[in-house]
């Protein structure tokens, strides 16, 4: 099955800003559908894109758990 690139957020981000002040919270975002956190794993080392079937663990990539894009 092929997967939906269409679906990906464009820059280095691994989420869509919906808006930039949410109640005074901060930002309002949407997730990318591919971006997930692995439970078990440290919080600073939990992220997986589930698009590169690769995560924060692996060595692979850096920052995904802050849902960042930049490889390591």
């Amino acid at each position: 099955m092929a997967k939906d690139t269409s679906v990906i957020p464009h820059g280095q981000y691994c989420y869509t800003v919906i808006t930039g002040h949410f109640l005074g919270l901060g930002m309002l975002t949407k997730p990318c559908p591919y971006w997930r956190t692995i439970p078990g794993q440290p919080s600073d080392c939990n992220g997986f894109c589930d698009y590169l079937e690769t995560g924060d663990y692996s060595g692979d990539t850096m920052l995904l758990w802050d849902q960042s894009t930049t490889p390591a």
